[in-house]
């Protein structure tokens, strides 16, 4: 007697669950890689809005961080600067404070004019840097290099001296160069205005970089040129010039040191916030982890259980086809 096979409903209903043994084992090899279940609906039981919730913050934290990164990126650079100017005009003071109150000569004038300009050059320099492709200490208009040369700058000094040449007409031409609108403004800076405050979230914000154009530092350019240019003038108002120039650099590092403690607290802001901006992802990134997380261990049991299960009814399929194949022989 031949043993009869399966009928048409046993053979479908028994390739649907193979079928579906396959679906489950992708799913459950899926969430063991990835880490997370594939039925999110599922998962939250229809209420997606917490998950959209927590994913649209994290997306507009993307763009957030990048902004506290730059904006540290950028404080941290202008903070350095203004600490290597302190430095660079401090030196400077007190060279010629001390040159003016020994015996002029000409070796002595010279080296405080000489310091002087070099430390010119250095601290336009470091008014020249840049982060993030625009000029730190540029103001709203500072794209590319916003400082002049050292030379430049003192030649226009030079030019701009009226009647004999003396302390007194060298100090008038320096502040007229440097007053707002001459040719400090119109010929040798081609940055802008401060900044007055920058965005750091929603509902705060910090104070402005400072600009190359502000009064501190034209305060501190005014006292170098008295010094760089001391050697132009008599002997006997020499001495005026380096004291006057020694003077007004201590009174303008006043302003420079306020400004690198503004620029100190703005990046305990900064870092504030980043703290918070990372707590509040840590939340959302938690959130979704509840509802979505698949633990990994549970999901590599079920992916085994799931492979046996599939390689057994793959056997009993073998075995089936096996006897019906003998069953046919006879």
């Amino acid at each position: 007697m031949l043993i009869q096979s399966p009928d048409a409903f046993f053979q479908s209903t028994f390739s649907s669950r193979i079928s579906q043994l396959r679906k489950d084992l992708d799913r459950a090899a899926n969430e063991m890689v990835t880490g997370r279940k594939e039925d999110s609906l599922g998962a939250v039981r229809g209420d997606q809005q917490p998950l959209l919730r927590a994913q649209s913050f994290l997306d507009a934290s993307e763009s957030a961080r990048a902004r506290l990164t730059l904006l540290e990126g950028r404080y941290e650079v202008a903070s350095s600067s203004l600490r290597t100017i302190s430095e660079l005009s401090e030196n400077v003071a007190l060279i010629a404070r001390g040159v003016g109150e020994i015996s002029l000569g000409v070796d002595a004038d010279t080296f405080a004019a000489t310091e002087a300009k070099t430390a010119l050059g250095g601290i336009f320099g470091a008014l020249d840097a840049r982060f993030g492709g625009r000029s730190i200490f540029g103001g709203d208009l500072g794209t590319g290099r916003v400082m002049p040369s050292a030379d430049d700058f003192l030649t226009t000094i030079r030019a701009a001296v009226t009647g004999p040449v003396n302390a007194v007409s060298i100090e008038a031409a320096i502040d007229t160069v440097l007053a707002p609108g001459g040719a400090f403004d119109t010929s040798l800076y081609a940055g802008g205005d401060r900044i007055a405050s920058q965005q750091l979230s929603d509902d705060s914000s910090i104070t402005g970089l400072p600009s190359a154009g502000d009064e501190g530092f034209r305060l501190l350019f005014k006292g170098l040129a008295m010094i760089a240019l001391n050697e132009d003038a008599p002997t006997a108002d020499q001495r005026t010039l380096l004291a006057g120039g020694s003077d007004i650099i201590q009174t303008a590092r006043e302003d420079i040191i306020t400004e690198e403690a503004g620029l100190g607290l703005a990046l305990s802001s900064i870092e504030r916030e980043g703290e918070r901006l990372s707590r509040l992802e840590g939340l959302a990134i938690s959130r979704i982890e509840s509802a979505l997380g698949r633990d990994p261990f549970e999901a590599a049991s079920e992916t085994q259980s799931l492979e046996a299960r599939l390689q057994a009814a793959y056997t009993v399929t073998s075995r089936l086809s096996s006897l019906r194949l003998t069953n046919f022989l006879r």
